[in-house]
């Protein structure tokens, strides 16, 4: 592999996937032989999850398995990663744990309907092929979840470069992210330039050819990062922390009507594990009020039933999100999103009469607010860990339907790149010509000396 290694494109399956929403995935293969999936990135793990044996049962096993993005394994459908078919897995927990975010449980984070998602923890070997690396290349023992529960229908790569510390009795046993693995850290094997990588979501209701999402690792495509880029600072947890400035909706129906959401600001985090953006009840209620929601009571989602959404399309708004970084106020980015990217159907293990939602939620605890997928439908992110930054922008969907790509590679601190050769000769091929003429000249002086000592000792032997 060249060094340093080029960034990685993942390959994407041309498909959208969720049954939360359409969601471009992309290309996963794990295991000896390998097992193939289609996977989303989740911004605050920082490990593989995978749907395991058990997530489908065999009543509709291939209907099942296509939901979850679990591919046949050995021209079978089955249903779900089979830790038993593979002769790299070595578990390493005896029971079940929680699935966790970077630094917090999952259901810290998002709520009593999410606490207990369990899962069992090994170690695999992760196959990454395709991309601009033709032949690809392996990562061993990579720490791998395995779960079952409907929640989270689809398995998911963490890009976060916590390392996630898992207690056995008595011996706490720390693991090296996935990202930290790639980019050559604790000794792993360059893959990647540098702990950074670059996502948008994809949108299904574009309609341009490149509407599919891109995840590159270790570096990002220019072509979708046109626009102007506010750079933002990667928390010391490795949170991505922006401020929401302002919340605006605007209107087909009176293009000078802006109708103003947030009259105070809040600290969000990006994450892209769930779809919903988690706001304060207060930003929520004016979301169901412009947008005609229903709140449904079992579910915590705001349903659009048929004339909601009848009424929303002839008006036709687009939501402005106004973001900013915790340490600068005054550089700011606004991210439109068009109302086709709220209108999701709901998802089917959750049990109401309504069939689609607007994936707004009520944050818990009222103090943590996140920012989810749907925002990533039309805008960009890159994060680089190697300096603690991040950037975020709107999605250049003119520049996309080019189809070109222009892969800018992410580098480690430090990183000097080789020198430009100059016009003309280089140093080395100078050097070589003077090294050379100087032995031509030597051998030309010691074939003249040879031929004039043989001339006089000639002369010597015929006088004598």
């Amino acid at each position: 592999m060249e060094y340093p290694p080029a960034p990685y494109v993942f390959p994407t399956t041309q498909r959208f996937d969720g049954d939360d929403g359409p969601w471009s995935t992309f290309k996963l293969a794990v295991g000896t032989p390998e097992q193939h999936f289609r996977i989303l990135p989740s911004l605050a793990s920082s490990f593989i999850w995978l749907p395991r044996m058990g997530a489908c049962n065999n009543t509709d096993l291939g209907t099942c398995a296509d939901a979850r993005g679990i591919e046949p394994f050995l021209s079978l459908n089955h249903g779900g990663f089979e830790a038993s078919q593979s002769s790299s897995w070595a578990r390493i927990s005896l029971g079940e744990f929680s699935l966790n975010l970077g630094w917090l449980d999952i259901g810290l984070l998002y709520g009593d309907a999410y606490k207990e998602i369990w899962s069992y923890i090994g170690t695999e070997r992760i196959s990454f092929q395709g991309g601009r690396q033709k032949t690809g290349f392996t990562v061993n023992n990579s720490l791998v979840a395995g779960y079952v529960d409907e929640k989270i229908k689809l398995g998911m790569i963490g890009l976060t470069t916590n390392k996630f510390d898992l207690q056995r009795e008595r011996e706490i046993r720390q693991f090296t992210s996935m990202l930290g693995m790639l980019a050559g850290a604790d000794g792993y094997n360059m893959s990647i330039p540098s702990e950074s990588y670059s996502y948008t979501a994809g949108a299904s209701y574009r309609n341009v050819s490149e509407r599919f999402g891109s995840l590159i690792l270790g570096g990002y495509d220019e072509v979708i990062a046109t626009r102007t880029r506010v750079p933002f600072t990667v928390q010391k947890n490795r949170d991505l922390v922006v401020v929401v400035q302002g919340i605006v909706v605007k209107a087909r129906t009176d293009q000078s009507a802006m109708s103003t959401y947030t009259r105070s600001t809040f600290d969000a985090v990006i994450d892209t594990t769930l779809p919903y953006l988690w706001l304060p009840e207060a930003v929520c209620d004016r979301f169901q009020s412009i947008f005609n929601l229903v709140f449904d009571d079992d579910s915590d989602l705001y349903t659009i039933n048929e004339t909601a959404h009848n009424l929303n399309m002839a008006n036709n708004p687009t939501v402005i999100i106004t973001l900013s970084d915790p340490t600068n106020s005054t550089e700011r980015v606004s991210i439109e999103i068009p109302y086709r990217a709220f209108f999701l159907e709901i998802p089917s293990s959750i049990r109401t009469n309504a069939s689609h939602y607007f994936p707004i939620r009520r944050s818990e605890n009222q103090i943590r607010f996140t920012l989810g997928r749907t925002l990533l439908q039309e805008s960009y992110i890159i994060v680089d860990y190697e300096h603690d930054q991040f950037s975020i922008t709107q999605v250049d969907w003119s520049s996309r339907n080019t189809g070109n790509r222009s892969i800018v590679p992410i580098h480690k601190r430090g990183y000097v790149p080789p020198k430009p050769e100059e016009d003309g000769l280089s140093t080395g091929a100078i050097l070589g010509i003077v090294v050379g003429l100087l032995l031509s000249v030597l051998l030309v002086a010691l074939l003249i000396w040879l031929a004039i000592r043989r001339r006089r000792t000639e002369k010597d032997e015929k006088e004598q």
